[in-house]
């Protein structure tokens, strides 16, 4: 089961947009601004997000800009009847990976979320790209997708293990020793961690001796 924001200042396409990601036996929460978006954001983790555009106070342009801005990185969608060609040209610049015009139906909805939940990340998978990223030097890479993991998994003891391991790839031993304890903070079992910062400190050990 999922969980959507839905936000637009017109309560009945708010309903709508509800009835229909309830029918995909999904969750929602409404919001009626971007302020209120916003706000709800920080305290909720969503699989996606459907936004009007045009709204009093904190718009759908500029909840796109703060989310981008805060490092959100659950799929936008953009429902609005101001189709105009610049408008969809700026909401994916901004980062939304749909544009739905109004009046629009229930298929129409119910296809985007399929496709909003194909962006969510597969942990397993993720770490072991991440992994192979760090391996490779692509470090710039491996931090993009490491922001991802920290948003969607934030209680799991791995996105802190594969920044420790980002970190000593960069030679920063006290930054990565700095993870790997809160990753062990999260989870005292979790074994990789452990080993890690052990073999970090026999080294230093054996460093000192020599």
């Amino acid at each position: 089961m999922a969980r959507f924001l839905i936000v637009d200042d017109e309560s009945v396409i708010r309903g709508m947009i509800k009835k229909y990601i309830d029918e995909m036996a999904h969750e929602s929460d409404s919001c009626s601004n971007g302020e209120e978006a916003l706000k709800a954001l920080f305290e909720t983790r969503y699989d996606g997000v459907f936004t009007d555009l045009r709204m009093p106070g904190m718009d759908g342009f500029a909840l796109l800009e703060a989310m981008k801005e805060e490092g959100f990185t659950m799929p936008v969608t953009v429902v609005s009847a101001y189709a105009e060609p610049e408008n969809i040209i700026r909401c994916f610049k901004l980062g939304a990976i749909d544009f739905i015009t109004k009046p629009f139906s229930p298929d129409e909805i119910k296809d985007i979320v399929k496709e909003m939940l194909k962006h969510k990340l597969d942990m397993k998978e993720t770490a072991q790209y991440i992994r192979g990223l760090i391996k490779q030097g692509a470090i710039k890479s491996a931090e993009e997708y490491l922001r991802k993991l920290f948003f969607s998994f934030p209680s799991s003891p791995i996105p802190n293990y594969l920044m420790g391991l980002k970190f000593l790839a960069e030679e920063d031993t006290q930054m990565a020793i700095r993870h790997l304890k809160a990753s062990i903070a999260l989870d005292d079992g979790y074994e990789p961690a452990k080993s890690k910062l052990l073999s970090i400190e026999e080294e230093g050990k054996n460093g000192e001796e020599g």
